[in-house]
């Protein structure tokens, strides 16, 4: 069966019951390759048994998806077409537009768990603001609750959706009044609906679609209340890490991603900034620090790796990454830290030695506003990761714990630091996502970033 509409063709393998719809998506792929060669657009392609149906988008580099029916006639056209015309001056690149369509085509084919995956730095709010544009443009939904896991976060958040979607839909941080009501579309932390229980507020089919912006992190255990009581509305996770163990498994919750963009594509694309990576090898045995399971115990690990020669290592080979002894500019970095007391000590270390090679005496303070910590300990550590995002900034160097593994959009960061070592994958790409905007100023353009890399023993 073919579909037509504005010279694009939508394909459906129509099968008898029981016919494995997987082998029915392989054929039609097989019969879009033939019309593809022909010049034929084909975005997406459907089998169906009369009772099952399976979609898979040919462009969204992801495998075929069980969905609920096919589109109703006057979808077509909305999927097909998925940019919205009310969103202010945002211009979606080719992959952008493709994600859009699939979550788009996914919700109206009655999907209700979908996963973007998609790395950092390529633009999934982005796409999940269009999405959602598109979507209240046509009627399919009317409120959305937009979830995100920390308190900076949400002011982030409010201002990138105001500033695109605010002449036409009511966009609000949660308030935890009446007026939240009235709002299309609602920005807050699981935490901040989950005390007191807010989301009581609001009646369980209020919400037709919640987005869980970073998917793996806090939305599962007792916070996953909040979802759950809003039954019927579709659920939209977003991230550049899926995460699977035993307390949060993104597969087993949303399916496969109904759409995927990698790191390695985006710098091939030329979106993303490709790595210079340094290892180094240290004679540190971290051997017996106590197993969270998903990671090494912060605590513990803190007391195993903040040793000084350790710490004087690693800021020795920051300024030799950088070439400072030649150069005498630094590079806008982030250091990971194993624990706040030894993010402390990695700011002095790099202090001492900064001082050294500009020939100023060792208890110089000058450098205390270059080399900065930034942490949860810290009473005013919001204003501090704001100070930092901006490219003029003056700190240029900041050591941390998790504070700026997420969330933090400082594009002109040049060199990342693991100064920490985890288990943790999804940890580990996060932190690295730190570092791979690509940034253009008058006279400065960033494509590569520098990452160090601390590997310690383990017997």
């Amino acid at each position: 069966t073919l579909i037509l509409e504005n010279n694009k063709v939508i394909l459906i393998e129509a099968k008898k019951k029981g016919v494995d719809l997987r082998a029915a998506i392989a054929e039609a792929r097989e019969s879009a390759k033939i019309l593809r060669k022909y010049g034929v657009n084909v975005p997406y392609i459907y089998a169906c048994d009369g009772q099952k149906w399976y979609m898979q988008n040919l462009d969204a580099n992801t495998v075929e998806i069980p969905v609920e029916r096919f589109l109703k006639h006057e979808e077509v056209s909305v999927t097909l077409n998925p940019v919205s015309s009310s969103i202010n001056a945002l211009d979606l690149r080719y992959y952008q537009k493709i994600a859009v369509q699939q979550i788009i085509t996914s919700f109206l084919s009655g999907k209700k768990r979908m996963l973007v995956e998609m790395a950092t730095g390529t633009g999934k709010t982005e796409v999940a603001m269009a999405a959602i544009a598109k979507l209240l443009d046509e009627g399919k939904i009317k409120k959305v609750l937009y979830l995100v896991d920390r308190d900076s976060l949400v002011a982030q958040t409010y201002q990138r959706f105001n500033a695109r979607l605010g002449d036409k839909y009511i966009v609000r941080k949660l308030n935890g009044d009446y007026d939240d009501l009235s709002a299309d579309i609602i920005i807050s932390t699981v935490q901040m609906l989950y005390v007191g229980e807010k989301f009581k507020l609001f009646n369980s089919d209020h919400f037709q679609l919640i987005v869980l912006d970073e998917a793996h992190r806090s939305y599962y255990g007792d916070w996953h209340i909040v979802v759950q009581y809003f039954n019927k509305a579709t659920v939209l996770g977003l991230t550049a890490t899926p995460k699977i163990d035993k307390d949060v498994d993104n597969f087993a919750y949303f399916g496969y991603p109904i759409f995927r963009y990698t790191y390695s594509r985006g710098v091939k694309d030329g979106y993303l900034a490709d790595t210079i990576y340094y290892k180094f090898l240290t004679n540190v045995d971290i051997y017996g620090i106590h197993d969270l399971g998903y990671d090494f115990d912060p605590n513990d690990l803190g007391k195993k790796v903040d040793i000084p020669m350790r710490n004087e290592l690693i800021a020795e080979k920051y300024f030799e990454a950088i070439n400072f002894k030649e150069t005498k500019e630094l590079k806008k970095a982030i250091v990971f830290a194993a624990s706040i007391k030894h993010a402390e000590n990695l700011g002095l270390a790099f202090i001492r030695k900064y001082n050294e090679l500009m020939g100023y005496s060792p208890d110089n303070a000058e450098a205390e506003e270059i080399f900065h910590s930034i942490h949860s300990a810290i009473p005013n550590h919001g204003e501090l990761v704001r100070e930092f995002q901006s490219p003029n900034s003056r700190i240029k160097v900041a050591f941390t714990v998790d504070l700026l593994s997420t969330g933090v959009d400082a594009p002109d960061v040049e060199v990342i630091v693991m100064a920490r070592p985890t288990k943790s994958r999804v940890l580990y790409l996060q932190m690295k996502g730190r570092g791979t905007r690509i940034y253009k100023a008058k006279n400065k353009v960033k494509d590569k970033f520098t990452l160090i890399d601390f590997v310690d023993s383990w017997r």
